[in-house]
Parts: structure tokens; C-alpha cells; sequence
């Protein structure tokens, strides 16, 4: 869909999809999945990863941040367990919801007190987990979901945002919920102090196919003992804000250093279905991009939960990412990142629009933005 006529994002609109075409410039380019060139190095999970930050947002009204926070510790349960299917509402994008303005805003902010000294020249691409695991299935041919992202270039990098149509979603009895996050709170337990915080979020830096990627994960729980934890900033009880305190009328986001700063090979994901349900190998992906080796799964019928299971899953991620299709579709990943930061990096604006739609779903269409907007804060664009 090469073209370069305006697009109407008014008139001809359906409501339901305002949100897909918002704000859209004129029509670039776009990338056919078999357009898409891989890169020729393997793709492994071999190469240390480095954490460059994380942080736990609370339940305070005014966007705040610990730093770097905890995650909620797993408490094994007896079983049987029954629980009630979920209600009230889970967040789709914690992130922009906290800071609809600037969604990595907090990953700077949090760097900052972690490791002052570092710099985010060097990295070639700043991008959230899911967005990658959404490219994985477009370069795989089986997304079949209306979907966006906006791209930002500040100096050499890339900055992916993810774009929702809605960055919470309400649950109700309307309509089967599932079992998940009464699940997750019924095995997890805050840690002492942390009772406030709604979401743990981590940021790892590795490579990924020659590219230099911020990668930025949430994660469920610590798998852990009390013994095997590294005392970091802001042990104890929470200090004074380092960015937006009570006088600084103009900083929207608070960040306090506050938490324990565990090891990212504590890091867990959750899951629970029923008996029979999704394969490994459909959960493997999200467990690649985040670096999480550890799996806790709770299998139910009807909310009555028989078994919880503990694996350590590092050798089958390496087995899955050996594996021929799924490590083409990883060099697929790297390679369509590189000509999306190409084709970022000649538009005018220096930012730009990808929009797949879920019928026409082989191809990215790519628009420029109607205005020139940074993705961060002035005062933090010097950190590259």
C-alpha cells in the first residue's frame, strides 16, 4: 500500500477504528511479510542480558513509581483451591496508562537512580515485550488482530510505542472472564512495604540479531527464598521523590526510591488454564523476549484448580529458538525492526505510524505523523 494520498480520519471512519488511524500523515510505504529481509546472524538468547532498571508502579492517583520496586513473591497453595472467576478490571497498558503523555518516560526516570552513569546512544531499539512477541506472530503469518505502533527516532534509536485502544479493560459477569488474575493473587504475596504497588515492570539490554534493544517486560511474581535477594537503593522504607516531589508543579511522574532489587533469574510468570489447554510451545515466546525462566501454571475445570506446577523452563527456550521456523521468524524480527528504524530515520517528522490491519494482515502499512512530537521529555533526550 504505497501511496501518498491524504488520509481522511474523520468522515469515513467507523468509530470502532478512530483509534487505528488517529493523527495519521500520508501513506509512506509498506512491508509485505515476505518483504521482509532477515538478518544473517543467528538469533540467541546466549549473550548476557544487563537490567538497566525496574520499578513498581502504585496505586496512587498521581503517576508514582518505586524504584526499582519488587515483584509480588509466589506463596505455594494447598490444592484443591477454588476460586471465583475475575472481576473488576486488569490493565491491557500500564504504562500509558500511568503516563499517557510519554510511556517510557519512567524507564529513563528509573535508569537514572539505578545506573546514573549510563547512556542510551549505544541502543538501537527501546521496545516493550509484547510488541515483539506481535511482530513475531506478523513475521509467522498468524496475527490476525487490528493493530498499531508509533515509532519515535531520537538521535540513532528507535523508540517503539505501543498504541491500545484501550489501555485497561472492565470485567464483568457478562461474559466468561477466566480465571487468571484471581488466580495470581491467590499464589502471590506483596513484600513488606510494597502493599501499594499495582505492577512490577523490568528493562533488560541485549542483543537481538546484531541490533542493541531495550527490552521492557512486566513480571508476575519472584520465585525465590528470602536469602537470595540483592539489597539495592531504597531499602527500607520509601525516601522522598528524586523526580517530581510535592513542589515541583510541573513533573507529572514521581519517582521514589523504595524496594529490593532481586535477581532477574527470580523472575516468574504466571499462568493458569485448563487441563489440556495452551501448548508450552505457545507460552515459550513471551518467556524468549523477556528473559523469564521461570513458569508457575495452575490447571483447572470451572475454577477449581487440582495442580500448580513449577518448571524452570531456560533449556526448552533454548531448544525453541534452535528450532528452524521459529528461529527464521526470529531473524525475520530483527530484520523488519532495521527497516522500520530505515524508514523512520528518512521521514520528515522522524517519526512515523505502522498499522496492520486484520485483513490485510501479511502487510505494514507505514504513516507519517501529522506532527513532530518527541516521545520523552526535553530534559531527557540528553541521555542519548
Amino acid at each position: 500500500m504505497a501511496t501518498t494520498e491524504e488520509m481522511d480520519t474523520t468522515e469515513e471512519m467507523d468509530t470502532a477504528e478512530e483509534w487505528l488511524f488517529a493523527h495519521l500523515g500520508v501513506a509512506l510505504t509498506s512491508i509485505h511479510v515476505d518483504q521482509i529481509l532477515p538478518v544473517t546472524v543467528p538469533v540467541t538468547s546466549d549473550d548476557e542480558y544487563e537490567l538497566l532498571c525496574s520499578y513498581s508502579w502504585t496505586s496512587q492517583d498521581r503517576p508514582t513509581a518505586y524504584v526499582p520496586g519488587e515483584p509480588s513473591r509466589y506463596i505455594p497453595q494447598p490444592v484443591p483451591m477454588n476460586l471465583i472467576q475475575d472481576e473488576s478490571f486488569f490493565y491491557i497498558d500500564q504504562d500509558a496508562n500511568k503516563n499517557p503523555q510519554y510511556p517510557f518516560e519512567v524507564v529513563f526516570r528509573a535508569t537514572k537512580v539505578m545506573k546514573p552513569d549510563f547512556k542510551f546512544d549505544d541502543i538501537d531499539i527501546i521496545i516493550d515485550r509484547k510488541t515483539l512477541r506481535k511482530l513475531l506472530l506478523f513475521c509467522q503469518g498468524t496475527f490476525r488482530q487490528d493493530w498499531r505502533i508509533d515509532l519515535y527516532l531520537v538521535r540513532n534509536t528507535l523508540v517503539v510505542e505501543r498504541h491500545e485502544k484501550d489501555t485497561i479493560e472492565t470485567l464483568d459477569n457478562t461474559k466468561p472472564t477466566g480465571y487468571a488474575h484471581n488466580f495470581e493473587r491467590a499464589i502471590t504475596m506483596p513484600p513488606t512495604g510494597m502493599r501499594n504497588s499495582i505492577g512490577h515492570h523490568r528493562v533488560l539490554r541485549y542483543d537481538l540479531g546484531g541490533l542493541n534493544c531495550a527490552v521492557r517486560s512486566e513480571v508476575d511474581a519472584a520465585y525465590c527464598n528470602s536469602t537470595n535477594m540483592s539489597a539495592t537503593v531504597g531499602q527500607g522504607g520509601p525516601q522522598q521523590p528524586v523526580i517530581g516531589g510535592l513542589d515541583d508543579t510541573y513533573a507529572r511522574l514521581a519517582i521514589i526510591p523504595h524496594g529490593i532489587a532481586i535477581p532477574h533469574e527470580q523472575a516468574a510468570e504466571i499462568r493458569c488454564g485448563r487441563h489440556g489447554g495452551s501448548p508450552l510451545g505457545v507460552i515459550l515466546p513471551q518467556h524468549w523476549f523477556g528473559r523469564t525462566r521461570h513458569l508457575i501454571r495452575g490447571f483447572h475445570e470451572k475454577g477449581e484448580f487440582s495442580h500448580i506446577k513449577v518448571e524452570n523452563v531456560n533449556n526448552e527456550l533454548k531448544q525453541w529458538e534452535k528450532t528452524e521456523k521459529n528461529q527464521a521468524s526470529l531473524r525475520k524480527v530483527a530484520g523488519v525492526l532495521g527497516q522500520l528504524r530505515d524508514v523512520v530515520k528518512n521521514s520528515e517528522t522522524r517519526s512515523c505510524v505502522v498499522i496492520l490491519e486484520r485483513d490485510e494482515f501479511e502487510e505494514l502499512q507505514i504513516f507519517t505523523t501529522i506532527d513532530c512530537v518527541s516521545p520523552l521529555p526535553e530534559d531527557l533526550i540528553g541521555e542519548f
